[in-house]
């Protein structure tokens, strides 16, 4: 799909550009020739998918293995120069920070495409192929919070914490009751997951 950061990226007027990239999202990649023929730098947002390779839930299932996985997988990219994360804490920071000296040489060094593809598959067999990236482009007309509400979906469906997804969907301001079946979310999605069903699913679970 067409984007305005391929055009922006060609008018040589930009230093930077941030794009989401990470083990699950991976479109941001088009843009790697374009950068490097502009000496346009890329920062990475979300290497550990808005949380959803890193949170506690995860945790409690693979321990720190994804998190090291995840941050591997985007600074060993050398198209990235760097990247951005989120944190809740300090004791967040310095996980981070362990992580990335535990795997300063295969950042340096970058991966094979034979690890690069092991690591992507080991994230997608976890999570699977219909779970949300989090990027946030099914925006709703009525104003559901999509990406929020499946990403509870998952924590419920993939990491067992249903009763911490119950508890936050029950704070939700809107739930699938709001939905007109318009199927706008759908059109919008980039890897054409079936949002509504999806939807109507966490509705079901943790209502």
């Amino acid at each position: 799909k067409n984007n305005i950061l391929d055009e922006a990226v060609k008018t040589g007027k930009f230093d930077v550009i941030v794009v989401m990239y990470n083990l699950v999202h991976r479109m941001a990649e088009r843009l790697f020739k374009y950068a490097k023929k502009y000496n346009v730098g890329i920062l990475a947002m979300a290497p550990l998918a808005t949380g959803t390779l890193a949170h506690h839930y995860c945790r409690e299932r693979t321990g720190n293995k994804m998190i090291n996985q995840a941050l591997k997988f985007v600074l060993s990219n050398k198209n990235i120069a760097s990247t951005i994360l989120g944190t809740y804490n300090i004791s967040h920071i310095k996980e981070n920070i362990e992580v990335i000296k535990k795997e300063r040489r295969a950042i340096k060094k970058g991966i094979s495409n034979n690890e690069k593809n092991e690591l992507i598959e080991e994230a997608e067999d976890l999570l699977g192929k219909d779970f949300c990236r989090m990027c946030r482009y099914c925006e709703c007309p009525e104003g559901i919070q999509i990406s929020d509400i499946l990403r509870l979906l998952t924590i419920s469906e993939i990491y067992g914490c249903r009763n911490l997804a119950k508890e936050r969907y029950s704070k939700q301001d809107l739930k699938f009751s709001a939905c007109n079946l318009c199927g706008e979310c759908e059109k919008k999605c980039l890897y054409n997951i079936p949002i509504i069903e999806m939807l109507r699913k966490a509705d079901k679970v943790l209502s």
